[in-house]
């Protein structure tokens, strides 16, 4: 089966031109080394990712571990601040509640305000200015402010809010710390904190600037409190959640001498494949011209003894392995050649080869095979056409001696004989045919008169 398919394709590929086969050959070769190519381009591109992944990874970390840092110490204060509280809640007066206030205030750059309900009651606001409205306010009448107090006592544990809009404007988060005496709820400790501000101060660092970072906090749908929204969305993004809850997300950077490379190696890829197919193409080509050159007779241009037993071995072998018609085999041979070589010159010899030789290539068809036999003599391989007989093939070869040859204004009367072998009725080898066509050829020439091959012309 596969040898049938090996075959066949042969047959196929040998149906199509030899400069189209070499193109074809070309561009496979063209494309399959620009695939290897691209291949290799795509996994350094892998590559490249992978480890700006990790560096990200890595700058990330550092991010948050700063961001947490900064947020942590606020939180300690606000501790210690709600430990305080609940030890001289019994002696607090509003003087040294605002006296403290202010003095952590301060020193605390990203806290916008502190708040003190007792209760819940909110009583001590500071700074006053722009927040003493707030003062006198009952979390039991605002539900969502309520619910946040709530879950703080509840928990016994302080709490940290996600992003909120503010009463007094913009937005921020809230660090509630409840404060109980002897296991009962007292009061509530509530520090509000300039999260973006915070952000702000910590990716302004030049270690973190070149990388977009994204914050968002834990609450319903994540509120973004810095960088693009999107990057949550993004496939392939290193992605950290902090003990909050919150989670930060970096977009890796390829360094641009990267993306150089990238191009320059697809462009390298580009042209080696251009390179070997050109070579390729220009290699085969050079085959097929010295197996042109092998197969073909110089001073004519038909094909050569060895390209002729090739294509009578091959209709051979089509004629008993396939069962494909048979084929004629014609002898020619140019009576009286000697004297035209030894009274004109071996110039008006090769003139009249060429011309005989040309108008044998008339008289063929495309699937015929014309060819300089050896000295003066032809061979034609004709496929068969079984509408055709013999007899009218033979004639239609003899008006190749109908018109003289004219060299240098010399008219030189050519006459020849031909010679004839049927496939597979005059044999079923080369030699056979051979043998049949030769006898044929000869028999005729015997039986033919010497005439003169040339004749002056008077040129005026």
């Amino acid at each position: 089966m596969i040898r049938s398919i090996g075959i066949w394709w042969t047959e196929v590929w040998a149906q199509f031109a030899p400069e189209l086969r070499w193109r074809v050959c070309a561009a496979l070769l063209f494309l399959c080394v620009l695939a290897v190519g691209e291949a290799c381009v795509r996994l350094y591109a892998q590559s490249a990712q992978a480890e700006a992944h990790t560096d990200a990874a890595v700058v990330l970390g550092q991010a948050q571990a700063r961001v947490e840092s900064e947020l942590g110490s606020l939180l300690y204060l606000s501790s210690g601040l709600s430990a305080y509280f609940t030890l001289n809640a019994d002696r607090l007066d509003a003087g040294e509640v605002t006296e403290l206030f202010a003095l952590l205030y301060a020193d605390s750059e990203h806290v916008r305000n502190f708040g003190l309900a007792i209760g819940y009651v909110l009583e001590y606001v500071y700074p006053e200015a722009g927040n003493s409205s707030a003062v006198g306010l009952d979390y039991r009448k605002l539900p969502r402010q309520y619910e946040a107090v709530q879950q703080a006592i509840n928990s016994g544990r302080p709490t940290l809010s996600p992003l909120l809009d503010l009463a007094q404007g913009g937005q921020g988060v809230i660090y509630r710390a409840p404060i109980f005496r002897q296991g009962e709820y007292w009061g509530l400790l509530s520090t509000v904190i300039d999260i973006r501000g915070l952000l702000l101060d910590v990716f302004a660092d030049p270690a973190f600037r070149d990388l977009s970072i994204a914050v968002r906090d834990d609450g319903p749908g994540g509120s973004v409190m810095w960088g693009d929204a999107a990057l949550f969305t993004a496939p392939d993004r290193p992605l950290l959640v902090s003990d909050f809850g919150w989670e930060y997300v970096a977009q890796p950077q390829v360094e641009p001498k990267t993306i150089v490379t990238l191009w320059t190696l697809r462009g390298l890829s580009a042209v080696l494949a251009l390179s070997l197919a050109f070579s390729l193409y220009m290699g085969l080509q050079h085959r097929e011209d010295l197996i042109r050159m092998s197969q073909e007779d110089t001073l004519t241009g038909l094909a050569n003894r060895r390209r002729l037993d090739e294509r009578i071995r091959q209709g051979l072998h089509q004629l008993r392995v396939h069962g494909r018609n048979g084929f004629i085999l014609i002898f020619v041979d140019l009576d009286g050649f000697k004297q035209i070589n030894d009274g004109m010159g071996h110039r008006a010899g090769d003139a009249v080869l060429a011309e005989v030789a040309h108008r044998l290539i008339t008289l063929c068809r495309d699937a015929d095979l014309p060819a300089r036999w050896g000295g003066d003599e032809f061979a034609i391989f004709l496929t068969a056409n079984v509408q055709q007989p013999v007899e009218s093939v033979l004639s239609r070869f003899g008006t190749v001696f109908d018109r003289p040859v004219n060299f240098n204004g010399t008219s030189i009367i050519v006459r020849g004989s031909i010679g004839y072998a049927l496939a597979p009725a005059d044999g079923l080898t080369e030699q056979e045919l051979i043998a049949a066509a030769d006898r044929r050829m000869y028999s005729q020439k015997s039986g033919r008169p010497r005439l003169h091959s040339v004749s002056r012309d008077t040129q005026a």
